[in-house]
């Protein structure tokens, strides 16, 4: 879903760019670039939760079931997230300095940003409790251990879903 949402936003600055003019080899290579990144990150960014990929669950409920190993969100973030900026970092240079060698223009894009920024206005009531339920997933994946063990509670990352949805 976030890749698809990026793919639009994507699409969307390019279809600015080529109304601008912009449709030089440059600008091929920057599309290009930022398709790949798009679709690399999203790999690299899958393996950094444990629920961003379904192997990641079939390796929590494997390691559950059969070793009586429980993996929290916490404990694979932190254990995942330095590998994964580093890989995000790598896969920057390579698009951008070897593969592609994108030279440091300015694209007059940030006018254009900023302008649909203040066209969107504030957030409507609906979207801010869209990004509270979101918020609050996250920090039920973060804290579950502690409150299992704290609370005496049995909450599990899929129940932390659950939760916000009745919230």
């Amino acid at each position: 879903a976030t890749t698809l949402l990026m793919i639009s936003i994507a699409s969307g600055i390019f279809l600015f760019l080529e109304d601008s003019g912009k449709d030089g080899e440059n600008f091929r290579k920057f599309r290009t670039a930022l398709f790949l990144s798009i679709a690399y990150s999203a790999s690299i960014g899958g393996a950094s939760t444990l629920i961003g990929t379904p192997p990641n669950g079939i390796l929590s409920s494997y390691l559950e079931s059969e070793h009586d190993l429980v993996l929290s969100m916490f404990f694979w973030m932190r254990s995942v997230l330095p590998f994964t900026f580093f890989l995000l970092i790598l896969l920057w240079v390579w698009l951008v300095k070897i593969c592609f060698k994108i030279p440091n223009e300015d694209i007059e894009l940030k006018d254009y940003l900023v302008a649909e920024k203040e066209k969107m206005g504030l957030l409507s009531r609906d979207e801010k409790i869209v990004t509270g339920t979101v918020f609050l997933a996250i920090v039920l994946w973060l804290i579950r251990p502690y409150l299992n063990n704290h609370l005496n509670i049995n909450l599990s990352d899929s129940g932390a879903v659950s939760y916000t949805h009745l919230t």
